[in-house]
């Protein structure tokens, strides 16, 4: 008797057809980085389970003050020069000193958090928008259209 075993593996042409009607639930919560008031950034337990960070992990951070949006780069990391890279200590924390300093980001309106939006098309780097509910000038980004 031949091993039926290997006809029950979907192929990709029956995977729509045996999964219509199913909804896929996350393990997690949504994973998000945020800037706290001690010019801190905190990494989630998501946004670590995801990107496979850990105490002691290094990153790059990238922001685009106009889109109010970070970019952190979780591989290739020896190719970062060491004062362009954060180390993650063991809370998960990470220096915002700079961050806060060069970007000039109003502290005082901390904390900002910012929720995964997508990964890119280069393995390790990851975008994170600012919440919608974070304070922008006083206003919720909600109410500038976003």
């Amino acid at each position: 008797m031949p091993n039926n075993a290997l006809t029950n593996v979907l192929t990709p042409a029956a995977i729509d057809e045996a999964l219509a009607g199913f909804t896929f639930v996350p393990s997690d919560g949504v994973p998000f980085i945020t800037l706290d008031s001690q010019r801190r950034f905190y990494f989630n337990a998501s946004l670590r389970k995801m990107f496979g960070l850990r105490a002691y992990s290094r990153v790059a951070i990238g922001y685009n003050a106009v889109t109010r949006s970070i970019a952190i780069l979780t591989k290739n990391m020896d190719a970062v020069p060491a004062n362009f890279s954060y180390v993650l200590d063991k809370r998960h924390y990470a220096s915002a000193r700079k961050f806060v300093s060069d970007f000039k980001i109003d502290i005082d309106k901390a904390p900002y958090t910012y929720v995964f939006d997508r990964g890119t098309s280069v393995d390790g780097v990851y975008i994170f928008r600012l919440s919608k509910d974070a304070p922008i000038d006083g206003e919720l980004i909600e109410s500038h259209g976003r």
